[in-house]
């Protein structure tokens, strides 16, 4: 069902594991160091900065090469718009599964994420011209199904969130063909179907048969809980479809209270059940629900509103780091082992800019007279 090595997906996860408890002193070097040589990975997988220039080739060379495929075929009966975007996806597709993952053994290398994002694109939007699809329905339809399994087969998590996005699209165009504007039954239906895929992910995360798929589900799980907290935000409801905006909204005490109750669930079940992402997703909302507050009701100047904000902010950040350094509970103040992508980068752009600082520099006291690089040029010497 995976493309990629199993074994190698395993040694991967494994090594994660390690590195996390060797950060935290639990395992030694030489322990480290023997996990990773009994557990090796074949898999080429370049740091962030390498993995984003090969995804920039990697684009215009598939550009490029769409290019001239158009030139060769020009209108005959697999011109793109009639079956030649959909041949394109499939040689796309094939190059992903034969070459680059069979053979070059690339696993988030940036080349093989471009040929699948690519080899979907225009698959689907081929089909979608060739088959001579009359309305978004059927072409969300007909996407969601090819989402799925790539998404499925490749662990990918944007291919995900995009069959996600189909989904609730389905729905939403579903609804509009069977209802006339029916504010409560789009958003009970949306929040409805949104429980329903989180409860399926958080279960899944739950199997260890599914552990290579956690990446996904964690996407589609912070996703459905954004779609189940839009469903019911007064300010989504009310603004987001003009047919509906009336300045009494039906049911509008139902949408405040969804509005202003969700996040702090969120925050309470993250509290619970020591759930990561409940606990950001509901903090974020609460930005949300009194931005949406402030958006009806002109309290305060925006600026007062803001400054006032962040103090609150930051004081309940001060109150909860003196907490729990000084108590014990199943929440702590301390390094959590999986670090977030933004957190990898960081680390990335310090590691770059302490090494490219020149080794042979010292700082200059006040016997030296401005010291000196290792420079030459110029007709200067080495020392210069």
């Amino acid at each position: 069902m995976i493309a990629y090595n199993n074994v190698w997906l395993e040694a991967l996860s494994v090594r994660d594991h390690a590195e996390g408890w060797y950060d935290d002193d639990l395992i030694t070097p030489e322990k480290y160091a023997s996990i990773k040589d009994q557990y090796p990975s074949g898999f080429y997988t370049p740091n962030p900065f390498v993995r984003l220039g090969l995804s920039v080739f990697s684009a215009l060379l598939i550009g490029a090469a769409f290019g001239l495929f158009c030139l060769i075929l020009g209108d005959s009966i697999l011109s793109y718009d009639r079956g030649g975007s959909v041949c394109f996806g499939i040689l796309c597709l094939t190059v992903l599964e034969f070459w680059s993952i069979r053979k070059a053994h690339h696993y988030a290398s940036g080349i093989d994420d471009m040929l699948l994002y690519f080899g979907l694109g225009f698959l689907t939007l081929g089909l979608y011209m060739t088959l001579s699809l009359d309305t978004p329905l059927q072409g969300f339809a007909m996407a969601f199904p090819i989402l799925l399994v790539a998404a499925i087969r490749y662990l990918d998590r944007i291919v995900a969130a995009a069959a996600f996005g189909c989904l609730i699209a389905m729905l939403l165009h579903t609804l509009d063909l069977l209802f006339d504007n029916q504010v409560l039954i789009f958003s009970l239906s949306t929040m409805v179907v949104s429980a329903g895929v989180y409860l399926f992910v958080v279960q899944g995360q739950k199997k260890t048969t599914w552990r290579h798929w956690d990446g996904i589900m964690q996407i589609v799980e912070l996703l459905s809980l954004c779609v189940f907290y839009a469903a019911g935000n007064y300010w989504m409801v009310n603004e987001g479809n003009i047919d509906i905006k009336v300045s009494f909204m039906p049911f509008g005490v139902v949408f405040w209270i969804f509005t202003m109750l969700i996040p702090f669930g969120y925050i309470y079940f993250g509290l619970l059940r020591n759930d990561r992402i409940l606990l950001d997703i509901g903090l974020i909302l609460v930005v949300a629900a009194v931005c949406t507050v402030r958006f009806y009701f002109d309290v305060m100047p925006f600026s007062w509103f803001m400054t006032l904000g962040g103090i609150v902010l930051f004081v309940g950040a001060y109150v909860a780091i003196k907490y729990l350094k000084d108590h014990n509970s199943r929440f702590a103040y301390d390094r959590d082992q999986k670090i977030s992508t933004l957190q990898r980068l960081e680390e990335r752009i310090l590691e770059h800019t302490v090494s490219s600082i020149p080794t042979g520099m010292t700082p200059p006291t006040s016997n030296d007279k401005m010291g000196g690089g290792q420079f030459g040029g110029g007709g200067a010497s080495g020392e210069f």
